[in-house]
């Protein structure tokens, strides 16, 4: 007897999954569409409003980021809609967008025993990063849930505010 499809596949409905505040940086939003704690992957969207500069940030785990409208850029590279950015651990990066702004369906993979995806940078120099326990917390809840959250209690590695911490 074979198993039933259902049995392998989770059907998420993105439409009924909130956008919340990504309060780092003015006018973006997220929404977790998907924790799978067991191989370290999670699947969300990021929405980037016209002429944003989000943090400048490194990874810990492989990145894609799948434009799905838009248009945005790391650097001289950019990426417009239905272009895939793949991204690997170790470099220094900030997403910027133009005139458009940008939508991405990510996916992050942290490998076996890696639950942390991406380091943020702040401007005083202080870093914290970003990984499974807040990205589970997150998962499909709405801003007023997102309200009840104590977030800097799920963020690791905090480094506190040094100017030589802020890469140039």
């Amino acid at each position: 007897m074979h198993p039933e499809i259902s049995d392998f596949v989770n059907r998420i409905e993105s439409s009924n999954t909130p956008w919340l505040p990504y309060g780092l940086v003015e006018g973006c939003s997220f929404r977790v569409l998907k924790t799978h704690e067991a191989s370290n992957t999670v699947v969300l969207n990021f929405l980037m409003p016209p002429n944003c500069t989000t943090q400048l940030h490194d990874h810990f785990c492989t990145a894609m980021a799948y434009t799905l409208e838009g248009e945005w850029m790391y650097g001289n590279q950019v990426f417009k809609q239905g272009d895939l950015a793949f991204e690997v651990p170790g470099e220094i990066h900030q997403p910027v967008t133009g005139e458009a702004g940008a939508q991405l369906l990510t996916i992050l993979f942290g490998g076996p025993g890696e639950n942390r995806f991406l380091r943020n940078f702040e401007e005083d120099g202080s870093s914290y990063t970003i990984g499974m326990p807040f990205l589970k917390a997150v998962e499909g809840i709405t801003p007023a849930e997102l309200e009840q959250i104590d977030l800097e209690a799920l963020l690791q590695d905090y480094t506190p505010p040094d100017e030589t911490a802020f890469p140039q």
